[in-house]
């Protein structure tokens, strides 16, 4: 489906963080779905660009600051992340203009969704404190501006949306395999709250035993945050306080589901 891009590419991203407060600071990240569909890469700040014809994906990625292995740990060489995530090449962000001048002369469009067209980028990082705290997004919306200048592409949102809702839609063999696998785990999350459930405790207990167990099976990621209502709390169609003591005799319901190691790359969760 994606072959239908001819004369073009497809650029996507995954997203940046989210600063909370304080100088470093941010919301746990969770990168945009279909970015994790086409590449299986979670970590903020990269992209990629898909040529539709001859398959071959590149993806692109930040620049680390020089002392980011103080902080961070060791950093990974652009080979070892197009190795790890079966890329063909990964470049910076910042050299996003030469590669598409050398590798892709004749391109004339980019295919993108509404959210990484670079009007729309530049009006957020606008914003002073977006623009200081997501430097990695300010870093693509660079590389992609000048790409625009150095190869005079145009950019095209009508393709691209509808297109992967349509790809997404058709479950291969493997992403069928880690639903049961996701289901299995979220299942016996599910009976080890059976199993911990008395009065006296408290919601966020029984929540904290689902995701105890779920990490025992190697599931690490909520599909979405876990309702745990005790009582009359049980009515309540999103009740996500989970705060308050389990009485005698209450009913719980319970709506938890999480993500399969590889179903983070699939992007699919499980909800029981």
């Amino acid at each position: 489906m994606l072959c239908d891009a001819t004369g073009g590419l497809v650029y996507l991203s995954g997203g940046d963080l989210k600063h909370r407060n304080g100088a470093d600071v941010y919301y746990p990240f969770r990168p945009h779905s279909n970015f994790v569909y086409l590449t299986g890469i979670t970590e903020p700040g990269f992209a990629c660009l898909l040529d539709p014809e001859s398959q071959k994906l590149t993806l692109v990625a930040p620049k680390a600051p020089d002392d980011a292995a103080v902080w961070s740990g060791g950093l990974p060489s652009l080979d070892q992340i197009a190795e790890e995530a079966g890329a063909d090449i990964c470049i910076y962000a910042g050299d996003l203009p030469n590669y598409l001048q050398q590798c892709h002369p004749n391109v004339d469009t980019l295919h993108i969704l509404d959210y990484d067209h670079p009007d729309q980028q530049q009006q957020l990082l606008d914003i002073p404190h977006i623009c200081q705290h997501q430097p990695q997004q300010v870093q693509q919306l660079a590389g992609l501006q000048a790409a625009q200048t150095v190869t005079k592409c145009s950019f095209n949102t009508a393709f691209l949306n509808n297109t992967l809702n349509r790809c997404r839609s058709l479950k291969t063999a493997a992403e069928v395999a880690c639903l049961l696998e996701a289901s299995k785990g979220s299942a016996e999350a599910h009976k080890a709250i059976w199993r911990a459930c008395k009065p006296g405790m408290k919601e966020y207990h029984l929540e904290a035993a689902f995701g105890h167990a779920a990490g025992q099976h190697g599931l690490r990621h909520l599909g979405y945050p876990c309702i745990v209502g005790a009582g009359r709390n049980a009515a309540v169609l999103h009740y996500e306080r989970n705060s308050a003591t389990v009485g005698p005799n209450d009913l719980v319901l319970v709506d938890a589901g999480e993500h399969n190691v590889l179903l983070v790359y699939f992007n699919l969760c499980v909800g029981q």
